[in-house]
């Protein structure tokens, strides 16, 4: 039974033409059992026997309404098809069988649709426990993958093995942040929560942040827009505006058109700027990280300091 639930029931309850057409279809069939049986019951026999099982199916597979609908009809059809020519004590018998059939047809509404409602929600439940294994196991995977990235990367570009050590903490201390702010069901972190949690290392206070548009990233983009943001914090700590005393960054959240959003880091106060001569691992992220989300990245050095462009798909 429990398989013959998990092939035939959907996870949602259909839409209600599809209900509609269920009902028919088992009033459909319970009358043709019924008239074959015609022969044998004649008369005398119950004419609403056979629509039991075909109410029960219209609730159970349809729900309340597909129910209902075959109830009335199976009463209709039934009483039109089956007692033409019922007279006296018979009749009153019929009428009598016809009051009892409501009653038990609707009874049989109740308990099917209750039952197709309890399978669909046990349906729902086990994909969303499908979807989320499946999440689970595609974030470790991409964790792995990141983790080994920032290893490598960060092992070509450290001079010392204490250098090693302080880089990879910090780079992978802005991966936990942002896989705490992914939601558990798949949803990743809303931009106005990474941010803060990404550059509180470096004195938030020194952050302008401004949203002008709510956004919410995907899962997969999370991860890499906070180590691009963890990068780009860094280097305005250790060459740009972050170095200096007085100076501050502007960040800009922005939704340029409908699927798209755009985060412009604006470094002030700090000291002339240049592209570096080496490319390490940040300006190799900076490059290819948001490529693969319909995204990248502008870098322009101007006086006053960096302005980067980050564009992405949302």
């Amino acid at each position: 039974m429990d398989k013959l639930w998990r092939e035939w029931l959907p996870s949602q309850p259909p839409p209600f033409w599809q209900g509609l057409l269920l009902a028919a279809t088992a009033v459909g069939l319970a009358t043709g059992v019924r008239a074959l049986a015609e022969p044998l019951v004649g008369a005398t026999g119950i004419p609403f026997m056979a629509y039991f099982p075909a109410v029960l199916a219209a609730a159970v597979w349809g729900g309340y309404a597909a129910g209902a609908i075959a109830a009335i009809a199976s009463a209709f059809v039934s009483w039109l098809l089956f007692t033409p020519h019922a007279t006296g004590a018979l009749q009153s018998e019929l009428v009598w069988a016809f009051a009892s059939f409501l009653i038990s047809a609707g009874l049989l509404v109740v308990v099917g649709g209750a039952l197709g409602s309890a399978v669909h929600a046990m349906r729902r439940s086990e994909e969303q426990q499908r979807i989320l294994a499946d999440e689970l196991v595609h974030r470790a995977k991409n964790g792995f993958a990141v983790v080994q990235a920032i290893i490598a990367q960060s092992a070509r570009s450290a001079q010392s093995a204490e250098e090693l050590e302080r880089i990879l903490l910090s780079r992978l201390n802005a991966m936990a942040q942002s896989q705490e702010l992914i939601r558990s069901e798949g949803v990743g972190a809303r931009v106005d929560e990474l941010l803060p949690a990404v550059l509180a290392p470096f004195d938030i206070a020194r952050f302008d942040i401004r949203h002008e548009a709510p956004l919410t990233l995907p899962s997969n983009l999370t991860m890499g827009l906070a180590l691009i943001v963890h990068e780009l914090a860094t280097n305005a700590a250790k060459y740009g505006a972050l170095s200096m005393s007085g100076g501050k960054v502007a960040i800009e959240v922005e939704r340029p058109e409908a699927g798209r959003g755009q985060i412009v880091w604006r470094e002030q106060g700090g000291p002339p700027v240049a592209p570096a001569e080496r490319s390490g691992f940040g300006a190799r992220l900076l490059q290819v990280g948001l490529a693969q989300y319909g995204g990248g990245s502008d870098l322009r050095f101007e006086p006053d300091g960096l302005i980067a462009t980050l564009t992405f798909q949302t």
